[in-house]
């Protein structure tokens, strides 16, 4: 029954979900923090509701409907079923499915800060000109816009990437055995990702401000050291990370290029451990699969050499043999021509004495008839 849902609702509904849940907090959030009496609290309650409503209706029905969906979702909801690529999808379906996939992530989250921002902005400015708030209930509103706007776009972001996890992969694998060359694209760093952790000790001093406003401006400078401090150790933790990373990359391209090394890195992480055995594991196979094809070249370069030596001593001893056969044939022709002359020599030559006995005799009885 899962199976029936297209792919890209599926990955559209939790979303949709996480986000109700999102504009709750920040719903909460405004409404505890900023100055409304009954009827702006009615109206800001009442508006916020239906816009809500109205667009998760909205992005349902365009994740769900093939005649509104864009290009890319009516390829990944004909190609994809359920989580899994279709067994049957050719190399071009693969690519556009591929790259689609990739962009459909991207897109879950540019749409939502977008979005989100600008829906932000939307409900204060109603606010202002229906309900004429004060400043610090605008801040607020954008403040509360902000967070949530934040929390859906990260969550959004790794969740898509989880869904279509499998399915890029199996696109990968399709276009590789059947071009040999896995597709590239401008990939996002896996920096950002930690950037994104980032992001949450600023939400928390942004919820911080928004619930003392008007702050003092002890507590911004504190916050403001308190912003940096997070940054620099996410930086540290992304550097420590990507480094073992790296390593493994240059350790990979080594082994590609014939070079047989150890890796080793200084990373502690029980992850990075197993990969290091693992690696070094698969450089050991190779190259003892490298030596044993260096051997049976060796083994075949032999085999070639005693070939050649037997083609030598019996391939072309056959030639000679042929070539001495015509010979004698050819000595026999002429052994039978020079026989024919000499026989045809020999039929003339008796011929030619009986005549001239012949003649002999003829003379010697006229001399001996003249006589008598």
């Amino acid at each position: 029954m899962i199976n029936r849902f297209p792919f890209t609702f599926r990955v559209i509904l939790p979303v949709v979900g996480w986000g109700f849940l999102c504009s709750f907090f920040a719903y909460v959030l405004i409404m505890t923090t900023a100055g409304f009496n009954d009827k702006q609290g009615y109206f800001f309650s009442l508006f916020v509701f239906v816009l809500l409503i109205i667009i998760a209706l909205v992005t349902v029905i365009l994740s769900g409907t093939s005649f509104l969906s864009s290009h890319e979702a009516k390829s990944l909801n004909e190609n994809i079923v359920g989580r899994e690529v279709r067994q049957d999808l050719k190399l071009e379906q693969a690519k556009e499915t591929f790259y689609s996939l990739v962009h459909f992530c991207r897109n879950i989250f540019t749409s939502i800060i977008w979005g989100g921002l600008l829906l932000s902005v939307i409900i204060t400015v109603v606010m202002n000109i229906w309900q004429k708030i004060d400043l610090q209930s605008s801040l607020i509103i954008l403040s509360g816009g902000v967070i949530a706007t934040v929390l859906l776009a990260v969550f959004s972001s790794f969740f898509s990437e989880q869904v279509t996890f499998l399915p890029i992969k199996a696109c990968r694998k399709k276009i590789a055995e059947e071009e040999g060359i896995v597709p590239d694209i401008n990939f996002d760093s896996i920096g950002s990702k930690f950037y994104f952790l980032f992001l949450f000790p600023i939400l928390t001093t942004i919820i911080v401000l928004v619930c003392v406003f008007p702050f003092s401006p002890n507590i911004a400078l504190l916050s403001v050291i308190g912003i940096v401090m997070v940054l620099i150790i996410d930086r540290v933790l992304f550097v420590y990370i990507s480094k073992s990373f790296f390593e493994a990359d240059g350790f990979i391209k080594g082994v590609a290029n014939g070079e047989r090394n150890i890796f080793t890195t200084g990373s502690v992480d029980k992850e990075f451990v197993n990969l290091i055995d693992n690696l070094n594991q698969a450089s050991k196979e190779l190259e003892e699969s490298r030596k044993e094809s260096e051997r049976t070249k060796k083994q075949m370069e032999n085999r070639v050499d005693e070939l050649e030596k037997f083609f030598d001593l019996t391939v072309n001893r056959e030639i000679k043999m042929v070539d001495l056969k015509k010979e004698i044939k050819r000595l026999e022709e002429k052994q039978k021509t020079a026989r024919k002359k000499i026989n045809s020599f020999s039929v003339k030559s008796k011929k030619k004495s009986k005549d001239t006995f012949s003649k002999i005799a003829e003379v010697k009885i006229d001399e001996i008839k003249k006589e008598l």
